[in-house]
């Protein structure tokens, strides 16, 4: 079975938390980009509406219907619910984000799901452990090489993202990303977040831990696996 095939099934799944007038936050992704479409059918089939918040600009263009309500981006209003995707998830749902380079917009509105979060994705995404997966930090343009440097010094080794143009690739949030990689696996994920989070010029990490209750994974065999 085809990766896209088993995104759609897990996108799908997640249809069957979706509830009349919710308050939901969408996730970036390809992953997303299924659900965004299923959920748009889904709504029209049942003269539903929902309020929706965005973690990115591309999936808050996907989800223009007059089905789905967008709230301002200040996220004054508390969640329901946040549904996104994840580059790769462990056995304690610990996950590696922003491949799509939403990160911190994505940490953002996950927080402000009351209900915490809901992980669609598929079994190529399954880890023991973390570290397969670049680990996307967002940090600052001004004095980025500087912040790279500090990241370096804990022994740490990467590259700043770029487009197919071989220009910077840019954020939501106007910031840059260097991607982390690993020779082995991350031993304590919440330990390498604080430590990268106390440097200057860093932003934000692709960690999230203690934010994801369900994972809802697409197997080859076409069933969907619930982690919790």
């Amino acid at each position: 079975m085809n990766q896209d095939h088993l995104k759609q099934l897990a996108a799908h799944k997640a249809l069957t938390f979706i509830y009349d007038k919710m308050k939901l936050g969408i996730g970036s992704g390809s992953t997303v980009a299924y659900f965004i479409e299923a959920l748009k059918n889904q709504l029209k089939e049942k003269n539903w509406q929902i309020y929706a918040s965005f973690s990115s600009e591309k999936s808050k263009q996907l989800a223009s219907c007059q089905e789905i309500i967008h709230l301002d981006d200040s996220l004054e209003t508390p969640l329901d619910l946040y549904i996104d995707g994840a580059d790769e998830i462990d056995s304690n749902l610990f996950m590696i984000k922003g491949g799509g380079k939403a990160l911190l917009r994505e940490k953002l509105v996950c927080h402000a799901s009351s209900n915490g979060m809901i992980v669609i994705l598929d079994e190529t995404k399954l880890s023991k452990k973390l570290g397969n997966h670049p680990l996307p930090i967002e940090i600052i343009p001004f004095g980025y090489k500087s912040t790279i440097r500090r990241i370096e010094d804990l022994g740490l080794k990467g590259s700043l993202r770029r487009n197919k143009e071989g220009k910077m690739d840019i954020t939501d949030n106007g910031n840059y990303l260097f991607d982390l990689t690993f020779t082995s696996s991350i031993d304590d994920p919440i330990e390498l977040h604080h430590k990268l989070k106390n440097l200057l010029g860093v932003v934000e990490t692709g960690l999230f831990f203690h934010v994801a209750k369900k994972a809802l994974v697409a197997m080859n065999d076409g069933s969907v696996r619930i982690y919790e």
